[in-house]
């Protein structure tokens, strides 16, 4: 059985080779939403896009893939996800965030390894 709750999805758009301390931008963004606990995020790579300055990015062969778009979703309640994002801001700068309320749909788990059973 499914259940359905009230959620936000965080989507930050970022380039590929932007970067954080060391890091990846979008790798510092999933470890951090990981460690505070944030329900769930997924990174998504790009393969076309641009921004502000309307350059072009895009994997062709001949650009050479710099400056590629990737988007990390994140999802949690709004007031988690608002705090997560501006402290994320406030050391990676320049991002591009937008935030949207969503429903989540759960199964149980012990529902789910029952159908699997094999016969």
């Amino acid at each position: 059985m499914l259940t359905a709750e009230p959620s936000v999805q965080a989507t930050i758009f970022a380039q590929v080779d932007a970067r954080l301390n060391r890091s990846r931008l979008y790798l510092e963004i999933l470890h951090r939403a990981r460690d505070a606990g944030l329900g769930g995020a997924t990174v998504l790579a790009g393969i076309e896009g641009f921004g502000d300055s309307g350059v072009l990015h895009t994997d062709r062969i001949l650009d050479l893939g710099d400056g590629l778009p990737v988007v990390v979703i994140l999802i949690d309640s709004g007031p988690r996800l608002r705090r997560f994002v501006e402290e994320i801001a406030d050391v990676a700068g320049g991002l591009t965030v937008t935030f949207k309320e969503v429903t989540v749909l759960r199964g149980d788990p012990r529902e789910d390894a029952r159908t699997r059973r094999d016969p």
